[in-house]
């Protein structure tokens, strides 16, 4: 029998509480060649410019395909990779380019759960000492950024973990960063989810606003792909309810050498000239809800 799931409740990022702020946050690794006298032939640019805030409290979903830079945002949440460019603030402090001795006593306020369970486990200690450590480092922490904490388990596991993680940020006012590919997890624990595509960030918005309304193409074709709960189930019309599915033609660019511009006009039926050209800014369409597209979805053209 499958637990019920329990939902949080809808709240914004005002500034002012953010426990996290990130701007412009880039990461390129270099591609190097040669074996005696190595040189950089290429830069692959798994994030590029992401920008976001985490207010106390709430909980943030990352979501998009493999690939899409979801897990290298996380790894330089929690500095355990160095930013190429931008800023990260907790809790107003600058933690961008902390070295490894000022980074220690953070550790116990912002943690990370590995995708690979046992990735978070040394096999050089002992099972005491791989118990005991978080009772003595990691028993309060402010920040936890989760990377596909449930993606591995039965679904009715999934209900009483991801139950477990909404107790446990009721009763210690905890703060969420959940990375996931599964937009039907995403949409029972966050109340807001970002919307990542080739590395950039292309919506940004409530989790009720962003799976009601969807204005980027991506998103559009991402939720078109969950099923829907009752197949059979009516609107209040009477007429049966139904999802167009679409179809994304084509495979994900290489972060290698990703398109011009907009990056997704390669992959979508939207596309036109501006889309090959000028990179759209991310823009606030509606009350917070952010979009990085020239010709967004769900949208009343203006008169």
């Amino acid at each position: 029998m499958t637990t019920p799931l329990s939902k949080p409740t809808v709240t914004s990022a005002p500034s002012a509480d953010a426990v996290m702020a990130v701007t412009g946050l880039t990461k390129h690794f270099p591609v190097t060649r040669g074996i005696i006298y190595r040189r950089r032939v290429g830069l692959v640019r798994s994030v590029d410019d992401v920008s976001f805030e985490v207010a106390r409290g709430e909980t943030l979903g990352i979501v998009g395909e493999s690939g899409c830079g979801k897990t290298t945002t996380a790894r330089m949440l929690v500095r355990l990779l160095e930013p190429t460019a931008g800023q990260i603030l907790f809790d107003g402090r600058d933690i961008t380019h902390l070295r490894a001795g000022a980074m220690r006593p953070l550790r116990r306020e912002v943690q990370m759960i590995f995708q690979d369970p046992y990735s978070s486990l040394n096999p050089r200690h002992t099972v005491g000492a791989i118990v005991g450590a978080p009772f003595r480092l990691a028993l309060r922490p402010k920040l936890i950024v989760a990377d596909e904490p449930v993606s591995a388990l039965d679904v009715s596991i999934q209900a009483q973990v991801i139950n477990l993680l909404a107790d446990l940020q009721a009763e210690l006012g905890l703060t969420y960063v959940i990375i996931a590919h599964d937009l039907s997890v995403i949409r029972h624990v966050a109340n807001r989810v970002a919307v990542m595509y080739l590395g950039n960030l292309v919506e940004l918005a409530s989790r009720n606003d962003l799976y009601e309304r969807p204005r980027h193409p991506y998103t559009v074709a991402l939720l078109s792909a969950v099923p829907l709960p009752e197949p059979t189930s009516r609107t209040a019309e009477g007429q049966r309810e139904r999802r167009e599915r679409v179809r994304l033609v084509g495979d994900v660019p290489s972060p290698l050498n990703p398109p011009p511009a907009c990056r997704f006009h390669t992959r979508c039926w939207k596309a036109q000239e501006v889309c090959r050209t000028v990179p759209p800014p991310l823009e606030e369409l509606s009350p917070g809800h952010h979009v990085a597209c020239h010709f967004p979805e769900n949208t009343t053209p203006a008169a």
